[in-house]
């Protein structure tokens, strides 16, 4: 048979175990929250960087897209007006007079 001192003390240390253990998980559950913030945090962060960091990149590229379409309208339309002169002579020089 149990001796009933002996059972209490068993359950007193029992429960000083139990205590002991749920405050070290307490603990790692701080430690584990504190770093997922943290994690979650910087993960924000950095795809905040690269969200810029490719909108920069677009707006770079439409800046270059509109300026190469603007200087390659007007090589055209530079090419046009110095054809001009070249077509109205041959032009002239096909009249029937």
């Amino acid at each position: 048979m149990c001796d009933y001192g002996v059972t209490l003390v068993c359950t007193y240390v029992c429960s000083q175990l139990l205590d002991h253990r749920t405050k070290e998980l307490d603990q790692i559950k701080l430690e584990w929250n504190s770093q997922t913030s943290s994690l979650s945090s910087r993960h924000a962060r950095e795809v905040e960087v690269e969200r810029e960091r490719a909108l920069n990149a677009q707006t770079e590229a439409a800046q270059r897209y509109e300026a190469d379409k603007k200087a390659l309208v007007q090589s055209y339309e530079d090419k046009v007006l110095s054809c001009r002169p070249l077509c109205v002579w041959r032009e002239v020089g096909r009249s029937p007079l």
